[in-house]
């Protein structure tokens, strides 16, 4: 499916022994990128072929055109998401908890993702339980997750008493999770990101 094509009429030097890079505007059609959009649905990469030619002044020989031609395969970009989350008890008494929140980060790319680490606010019942940074790096190979634990404490003198019955009861609460990752790819082009998530939902203590 051919997605662009044309002549570019501008003059470089290439030095002796060495790269040079020669940049070109090219113009879409929307039709075209919808299209091509379109087609990729459910895929993970897509190949790509560059043939053209470039017109070089070669001493004795004028004007001489040097075919070229390339082909390749990029990858489909997909956000890494949080996929779940989970709070396990590791101490309770009256006064307060320790708990350990688990947060399931998804890589669905076909390369690794590594997160150095997050800022996060989490929200129980609309009140905040934890809020904070986390730079602990992790590493999420391709198609795989990676988990995050955060360790909490809660004081219900703060909180108030119905976060002990909460704790101590089996109900199912509402959960709120926001903030951004720290991430980086494997892939050179791509480089460094931070990415805000959102993930919302109801959980119940384990």
């Amino acid at each position: 499916h051919p997605f662009f094509n044309g002549n570019l009429a501008k003059q470089s030097r290439l030095k002796a022994s060495a790269s040079s890079t020669v940049t070109t505007p090219v113009d879409i059609q929307f039709a075209d990128l919808l299209a091509s959009v379109q087609s990729l649905r459910g895929q993970n990469a897509f190949n790509y072929s560059f043939d053209g030619g470039f017109e070089i002044a070669l001493p004795g020989l004028g004007m001489t055109t040097i075919p070229v031609s390339y082909q390749g395969e990029f990858p489909i970009l997909r956000p890494p998401t949080v996929k779940s989350i989970s709070v396990k008890q590791e101490s309770l008494d009256f006064t307060g908890a320790d708990l350990i929140l688990s947060i399931s980060v998804h890589n669905p790319n076909n390369f690794t993702f590594d997160l150095r680490g997050l800022d996060y606010r989490f929200q129980v019942n609309q009140a905040t339980w934890a809020k904070g940074k986390v730079r602990e790096s992790i590493s999420m190979n391709a198609q795989d997750e990676g988990i995050v634990e955060i360790p909490m404490s809660l004081n219900f003198l703060q909180l108030g008493t119905s976060i002990y019955r909460l704790l101590t009861s089996d109900q199912q609460a509402d959960y709120k999770l926001e903030g951004n990752m720290d991430l980086e790819s494997t892939l050179p082009f791509l480089g460094t990101m931070d990415l805000p998530f959102t993930k919302a939902g109801k959980f119940s203590f384990q």
